[in-house]
């Protein structure tokens, strides 16, 4: 839906983009942070119901910012600790952290 709507000028270059980023740190921090992945079809399912057109960036960011524990956001807190501790050597999904 947002390719689609970037496509067809719905959604600005600058807002797919920042979107874009919204969603690659949300999976990256949720990676980290051993949350499972199990309900990312679900959260990005629902995600398209939340989008308000004029408010396409806000409501995309809001929408994930405020899902319930096991489809959160994890906080910069939770994330910098997480860091810390992760060995990306030896993490399951290391390669698609790896510039090819």
């Amino acid at each position: 839906m947002l390719y689609a709507d970037y496509i067809s000028g719905v959604l600005l270059r600058d807002d797919f983009a920042q979107i874009l980023d919204v969603i690659i740190s949300y999976l990256f921090r949720r990676v980290v942070c051993y949350i499972p992945t199990n309900s990312l079809n679900k959260i990005f399912t629902t995600l398209a119901s939340s989008i308000i057109p004029n408010r396409y960036v806000e409501s995309v960011s809001g929408r994930l910012l405020t899902r319930p524990e096991y489809w959160r956001f994890p906080s910069d807190e939770e994330f910098e600790e997480a860091l810390k501790v992760t060995d990306f050597y030896h993490m399951q999904r290391r390669n698609y952290f790896s510039k090819s």
